[in-house]
């Protein structure tokens, strides 16, 4: 798959300088060119299969950053110390600020103690955010077979919610409350 090749490229050093490598367009990079390069690489009924593939993800009415951030989530694109270390970035290995435990991306939107105390407040019935032995993506997949539309975009924001708030905390030094998040996301 294309994003396991690209969240294989290691990350650049500091002080090295960037490289324009897109030749398509001059000076720029358009997703649009991107997807067109993408359709003819591998034929139009497979993109086509990848669109739907996702659908479950940007059907959502929830903004389009939730739903790209959700899409990162299952790709398992987002920066946490665990992808970070694999990409060769040296971090702190544990959770940014609530727990002792490897911070990946489930830990951050589901077993961090902070992430709990949101969940506890949300709408969303526990039984169906208990995460088992499944991979992100077949996770979210069950998940989403069995909300509604609204409870589906109130899920997909809440993960949104505790990335923000995990990022005010290790960025900004601003701790934001559990009941916070909660009246955020409604």
């Amino acid at each position: 798959m294309d994003t396991e090749c690209i969240l294989g490229i290691s990350l650049q050093r500091h002080g090295e300088e960037d490289t324009l490598v897109w030749y398509l367009e001059k000076h720029k990079f358009l997703v649009m060119s991107a997807y067109h390069v993408a359709a003819r690489r591998r034929g139009e009924a497979e993109c086509s299969y990848v669109a739907r593939s996702w659908g479950f993800i940007w059907s959502s009415k929830a903004p389009p950053k939730v739903m790209l951030f959700a899409w990162r989530c299952v790709m398992g694109a987002l920066p946490t110390s665990a992808q970070l270390s694999r990409r060769g970035v040296q971090v702190a290995d544990g959770c940014r600020g609530y727990d002792p435990d490897q911070e990946n991306t489930m830990h951050v939107l589901i077993f961090c103690s902070f992430a709990h105390l949101v969940w506890a407040l949300s709408w969303l019935p526990w039984r169906l955010i208990a995460y088992t032995d499944y991979s992100t993506e077949e996770w979210f997949r069950e998940v989403h077979s069995k909300l509604g539309r609204w409870e589906w975009d109130l899920f997909l924001t809440t993960f949104w919610a505790l990335w923000w708030a995990r990022n005010q905390k290790l960025f900004e030094g601003r701790s934001v409350e559990a009941q916070a998040i909660s009246r955020m996301v409604v």
